[in-house]
């Protein structure tokens, strides 16, 4: 059985990661992903040589791998006339135009929104930027570690008074890619009822940002900050993570003590202090 964008035609320029996966994702759903690349190919294609510098991990190329499954490839020189021959040909026959290129480089290509929608009205052209299509830094270069930092991700784990945590990295290039292929089924689906296409437009920092709507919302709405805790200070004793004799961990996650507490109790075999006057409070 087919997914739900089967017979759907997507057209891809991109590279590394926010790119690559949110293609991935629309070819998951059953898209025909087309990935077009330059004769060196994406620079994802040789990125173990600086992850095993990194990390020390070695074997298969897990990181394009997984940024390009259920997707075909095809190399085009679009310097050259019959090179941009072939790929307005795939244009013309797609519904989806995908890339993460910095938000200057399609029109230094003459490959912009205005140019592709003209030849095809029906077009969904999705752009993945760093920061958007507006504001100063809109022409900027992005890369997962700026949006996970400027986002405000990196303040958002951690314990109180603590730096920046470190993030493992392609996290942001996650969430982004997510953002950008709901973009597109919306698009889709706004074009069964009007016929036209339009510019889907998502940004990696705009996409960590709203993964992280929920601690926005507190200064934007009591004009506070949302406070990193302490662990050992925890002010809900089973809302909490633990580290246990064995040396693993646990994590307990009741955010209404009054009603969980006993079932804790008897979860950890501490039935006795379920009515212990010392935790009769939260």
């Amino acid at each position: 059985m087919g997914g739900p964008l089967e017979g759907i035609r997507v057209v891809e320029i991109s590279m590394f990661q926010q790119g690559p996966v949110a293609g991935m994702r629309l070819g998951d759903l059953g898209a025909d992903v087309i990935k077009v690349e330059p004769k060196a190919g994406d620079p994802g294609r040789g990125f173990m040589r600086i992850i095993g510098a990194m990390v020390g991990l070695k074997g298969r190329n897990y990181y394009f791998e997984h940024c390009n499954r259920n997707k075909r490839s095809i190399v085009l020189d679009m310097r050259k006339t019959e090179g941009m021959e072939v790929f307005f040909k795939l244009i013309d026959a797609a519904d989806v135009f995908l890339t993460n290129m910095s938000i200057p480089a399609p029109k230094r290509m003459g490959i912009e929104p205005e140019v592709l929608l003209a030849r095809n009205p029906r077009l969904i052209y999705a752009h993945a930027s760093g920061w958007g299509r507006m504001g100063p830094d809109a022409d900027d270069y992005s890369f997962d570690y700026t949006g996970i930092a400027r986002s405000g991700l990196m303040m958002a784990c951690g314990e109180k008074g603590a730096p920046p945590t470190q993030i493992l990295p392609g996290i942001g290039d996650e969430v982004g890619a997510l953002a950008c292929a709901w973009g597109v089924t919306a698009a889709l689906y706004a074009r069964e009822k009007t016929g036209k296409g339009q510019v889907v437009d998502t940004s990696l920092m705009g996409s960590v940002i709203a993964s992280l709507g929920l601690i926005m919302a507190a200064p934007s709405m009591l004009g506070s900050e949302f406070p990193r805790e302490i662990r050992a200070e925890a002010g809900n004793a089973i809302y909490n993570h633990y580290r246990c004799r064995d040396d693993k961990w646990i994590a307990i996650a009741h955010l209404q003590p009054d009603s969980y507490w006993s079932k804790v109790c008897k979860a950890l075999d501490l039935e006795h202090l379920t009515d212990d006057p010392r935790f009769t409070t939260i």
